[in-house]
């Protein structure tokens, strides 16, 4: 979810920006702007929600130095890979070089290809933090339950069925 809203800030901060551009460069940008900008701005959120992300699962893991790490990294990626975006546009338009301009286009496209591997592979720990979760919350019903059964003549009171369990357990383990 974290990639997710990263990725609607980042679409709406290119809006935001491509109108500016269109307001004080003419038309003549729109198209530019659209196809280049929009895509990397989504490459940017998506790089900021991944490390978010880790943030937010080191903090539930109680494992502070990874997260306060995760935490710079989610402003500190993002921002020097689009300062490597917009040195590479800038330099190749004024320097009116068509090498540096398919330099950056080959950095462009090799960065949404590697969002949406970010993005695969984030999906299939999402996945696994399920079945880690559920597995976990089956394990501590079945648990509770069996103990009041034990101590209730064999009736399972309704509390101890619909409890959930007091720990989140969001385990991930790195491939």
């Amino acid at each position: 979810d974290i990639i997710v809203y990263s990725v609607f800030a980042s679409l709406g901060f290119a809006c935001i920006e491509n109108v500016l551009y269109v307001l004080f460069n003419g038309i003549s940008v729109a198209l530019y702007r659209a196809v280049l900008s929009v895509p990397g701005h989504m490459c940017f959120g998506v790089l900021m929600g991944y490390f978010l992300a880790m943030a937010k699962i080191n903090s539930v893991n109680n494992r502070r130095n990874l997260y306060i790490r995760n935490i710079i990294f989610s402003i500190l990626v993002p921002a020097l890979v689009h300062t490597m975006y917009d040195a590479l546009i800038f330099i190749s338009v004024n320097l009116e070089s068509d090498f540096l301009f398919i330099v950056f286009l080959v950095f462009d496209i090799n960065m949404v290809v590697v969002c949406f591997i970010t993005v695969a592979i984030v999906s299939r720990m999402q996945v696994s933090i399920k079945k880690n979760y559920d597995t976990f919350t089956n394990l501590s019903v079945n648990t509770n339950a069996n103990q009041a059964v034990g101590n209730n003549n064999g009736a399972i009171p309704n509390n101890v069925v619909n409890q959930t369990p007091v720990a989140d357990p969001v385990i991930v383990q790195s491939t």
